[in-house]
């Protein structure tokens, strides 16, 4: 269900306020050359127009923020699938044509990789799409989602634990695609914000959300258990915390990567790499980091990786909310992005 007309109005509106303010001055100035009105009357009425609209401006952004939080309240049901997240669209009364121009990528490969939660990372990549034209998009999946898209790439990959995907994805990645980069996304992270990509991402090698200065780890998960509460009791250990000052960037789940990059990792060989974690993303950004580096391997740093992407919004690192980033990963925030596509991608605003 879309939001009301009214909202749609101030959708629309808030963003031809800079124009609506221009004609009012411009019918101020034609009206005092033609009419040769008071001076100081005009600048008075100039000024009170500009107040009086930006006072009205100020309140319909107020009663639109009620609108989102009231939307997203009602609409707790997420779609399971991309056809129902478009069944959802379609039976929206107030849908309209695409208004935004595509961004154009040619020299960037979206894909994912996953023997687990096809649907989910198939609707990774179709929002991720929505406004950017990628040089290929690409399911890298030991099965098929349920419907095929003809603007995704389906390539057949064995069936893989979580160890064998970081296996892959230091291994193997590289042979699955041409581009100078490719953009890697799972089943809870894609783009939520695509005229916030800048040409300076492709600059580096390795670009994901900044890690904190420390996280906490649990080997025999092998995952991040905390990186918050950085010794809390409760907690179970001896569990280690690893400074992250060296290189805070960053983290894999969605990340953009250079072929470079991948080839050189590769030669590594993931068995033959001994590091207490085998998380892939940690392996490269943080024990592999001097090597990397040593051989030419670029990463972003930390400032410009918290506008690429953000993971652990609860820390507000460098200022980054969900207005301020390219994309995202985290599952906590996957369900807030879907409502906000489903919401915005109704009105043409997505």
């Amino acid at each position: 269900m879309a939001l009301t007309k009214e909202a749609l109005f101030v959708e629309i509106s808030m963003n031809k306020h800079t124009k609506i303010l221009a004609v009012i001055l411009l019918g101020l100035f034609i009206a005092y050359n033609l009419f040769g009105l008071n001076g100081l009357a005009v600048i008075f009425w100039a000024i009170g127009l500009c107040v009086g609209y930006g006072l009205l401006l100020a309140s319909m952004r107020i009663w639109q923020k009620r609108e989102i939080r009231k939307y997203h309240k009602k609409h707790k049901t997420i779609p399971k699938t991309y056809e129902d997240l478009e069944k959802h669209l379609k039976s929206s009364i107030l849908v309209m044509p695409h208004l935004k121009k595509k961004l154009t990528l040619p020299n960037v490969t979206l894909l994912a990789v996953t023997s687990v939660e096809i649907e989910e990372h198939q609707m990774s990549l179709k929002i991720s799409s929505q406004n950017i034209e990628f040089g290929a998009v690409k399911l890298l999946s030991s099965s098929l989602p349920e419907k095929k898209y003809s603007d995704i790439e389906y390539v057949s990959v064995k069936p893989m634990d979580m160890y064998d995907q970081n296996r892959f994805m230091v291994d193997d990645l590289h042979k699955y695609f041409e581009t100078s980069h490719c953009l890697y996304v799972e089943a809870h992270s894609f783009v939520v914000n695509a005229d916030l990509w800048k040409e300076e991402f492709l600059e580096f090698d390795y670009i994901g959300s900044p890690f904190p200065n420390k996280i906490q780890m649990d080997p025999k998960l092998n995952r991040v258990l905390s990186s918050i509460f950085i010794g809390s009791p409760g907690l179970p250990g001896p569990i280690p915390v690893l400074n992250m000052k060296e290189n805070r960037v960053g983290s894999g789940g969605f990340s953009l990567r250079s072929r470079k990059l991948l080839k050189t990792v590769a030669e590594k060989n993931f068995d033959s790499i001994k590091v207490p974690i085998k998380n892939e993303d940690l392996m490269i950004c943080h024990y592999l980091y001097k090597e990397m580096i040593d051989k030419g391997i670029r990463f972003a740093p930390p400032k410009l990786a918290a506008q690429f992407a953000m993971e652990w919004d609860a820390l507000h690192l460098y200022g980054q909310d969900v207005n301020s980033v390219f994309g995202f990963h985290a599952k906590h925030m996957r369900n807030y992005f879907l409502k906000e596509y489903m919401r915005r991608a109704s009105i043409g605003k997505w």
